[in-house]
């Protein structure tokens, strides 16, 4: 009976780690763009500004990081990533959701916004393209979906490869140095016939 249902997408979230880090590092640049504003208007009135002053101008930035924080979980949640076996399922950089099918990809770019790796993946009659995020919690379950799915030829499956460290093979020390491993563990030149 199980075999009669279509079989369910994949759903892949984002991690949340890397987005609250750029949360931080904007947090960072406002608070020292912010106190050296004020610094520079109190130097030119003449005064310096006391702690209470300084604790209100540093609490907006603060107070910014907090609702971006708020703003990074509930995109963590509403906002996967879903492979499923006609195509993939995703959103744009406005955060609108479309589907597009596997044979309809063209073409696929990295991309970078605020410090977050992206894979932009051309969608066919749109000028908005699906980002797909590097930084999901599953990638290698998602790159094994995506290439069980799409085939391991497909353009997205071979930029998720490129993209991804985990993803490509990584050669061994002996093969990298030309040695092999004896029995015991330690290395021996390798002999070429």
């Amino acid at each position: 009976m199980s075999s009669l249902l279509p079989p369910s997408p994949m759903t892949f979230h984002l991690r949340l780690a890397p987005l609250l880090r750029t949360c931080a590092w904007l947090v960072g640049v406002l608070l020292v763009v912010t106190l050296g504003v004020e610094a520079v208007a109190q130097y030119r009135v003449g005064a310096w500004p006391s702690w209470p002053d300084l604790l209100r101008v540093m609490a907006m930035p603060l107070g910014l990081g907090a609702v971006l924080a708020l703003i990074d979980l509930v995109v963590v949640q509403a906002y996967p990533v879903r492979v499923l076996p006609e195509g993939l399922r995703g959103f744009n950089a406005w955060g609108a959701y479309k589907t597009v099918k596997w044979e309809d990809i063209p073409s696929v770019s990295q991309a970078s916004l605020l410090r977050m790796r992206y894979i932009k993946v051309a969608v066919p009659a749109s000028t908005s393209p699906l980002t797909v995020p590097l930084s999901l919690r599953d990638t290698t379950g998602f790159l094994a979906a995506v290439e069980r799915h799409a085939g391991p030829e497909h353009p997205l499956a071979a930029a998720l490869r490129a993209a991804l460290p985990l993803a490509r093979p990584t050669p061994s020390p002996s093969a990298v140095l030309g040695v092999g491993i004896s029995k015991a563990g330690a290395p021996f030149p390798e002999v070429k016939e």
